[in-house]
């Protein structure tokens, strides 16, 4: 019902994401502080950080939306390939690689262009393993099949 498309998923999601992140409420915070440093009211100075904070929000719950949205793409990726294998459309043997998307973040720059078989999973940077895109919220990899 509604969740077919990121603007969707997200006006799903207003009624029960409920708070900023710690980083973005320390941010809220900050900027508050400011403002009634700089002699602003305090009417005011609570009406733009009200403002702030709605800006902050409409982001986290858009990255969530995005994200979630890239999980169940790979997920649905990858199950549509294992049925071509199945029913042989799709080699056994073909690899799936990881594309970086603009300007590389350090998590996912050193997967880029690795290449793993449809069961097996990359390896980040640091070593560990991972599925596949998304490799962390905002991410915007992602991984090809060579069939």
């Amino acid at each position: 019902p509604g969740w077919t498309t990121r603007s969707g998923l997200a006006d799903q999601l207003r009624a029960h994401v409920t708070g900023l992140t710690e980083r973005d409420g320390i941010a809220v915070g900050n900027y508050l502080r400011g403002l009634l440093e700089s002699d602003t009211s305090s009417r005011q100075a609570q009406r733009l950080t009200r403002a702030y904070a709605d800006r902050l929000m409409e982001r986290r719950i858009d990255n969530i939306a995005r994200t979630e949205l890239a999980e169940a793409l790979t997920r649905g990726q990858r199950e549509a390939w294992r049925q071509g294998v199945d029913d042989g459309t799709i080699n056994a043997n073909a690899r799936r690689t990881w594309r970086t998307g603009p300007n590389p973040c350090p998590i996912c720059e050193p997967m880029n262009g690795q290449s793993v078989g449809l069961d097996e999973e990359f390896e980040t940077g640091d070593g560990d393993a991972i599925n596949g895109p998304p490799a962390h919220p905002s991410c915007w990899c992602e991984q090809e099949l060579d069939a």
